[in-house]
């Protein structure tokens, strides 16, 4: 079965929550940025069309690489939360439950947001800098 039609993820908030400190690395000529898919920076130049590129691909990513369909059943209404960072290298880092349903389930959802470092990341620029953001993503089940 379609794992879109089976399991749908709103995007409620993957909205960077924090940019956490770590090594300096200049980023020239570049001001603030938010992290984000290579690709989408390529193809759009204004910030609310690339975030909502990013957001777009990076969900329709997930779905094809969420395994488990079978554990969605009974869970219906009910939302898994994880966060991550995005490294000042462009790496995803630190994946973390923020809010549990089941642990299979849990587990399945950790695994498919894993695969987002098979993605192309551009990390964050802030004050000509690149450093590391924490994003939350929920799942929330349909």
């Amino acid at each position: 079965m379609n794992i879109i039609k089976k399991f749908s993820c709103l995007l409620l908030a993957v909205l960077a929550s924090s940019c956490i400190g770590s090594k300096k690395i200049p980023a020239l000529g570049i001001q603030e940025r938010m992290a984000g898919l290579k690709s989408c920076l390529n193809e759009f130049e204004d910030h609310d069309s690339y975030y909502n590129c990013t957001n777009s691909r990076m969900l329709e990513f997930v779905y094809t690489n969420l395994s488990g369909t079978d554990l969605l059943n009974s869970d219906r209404g009910k939302t898994v939360v994880v966060s991550f960072d995005v490294s000042s290298t462009g790496k995803i880092e630190k994946i973390k439950l923020l809010r549990s349903v089941r642990k299979d389930l849990d587990d399945a959802v950790i695994q498919a947001t894993e695969t987002l470092n098979e993605l192309d990341w551009v990390p964050t620029v802030q004050s000509e800098y690149y450093v590391s953001t924490r994003f939350n993503l929920p799942f929330k089940i349909k």
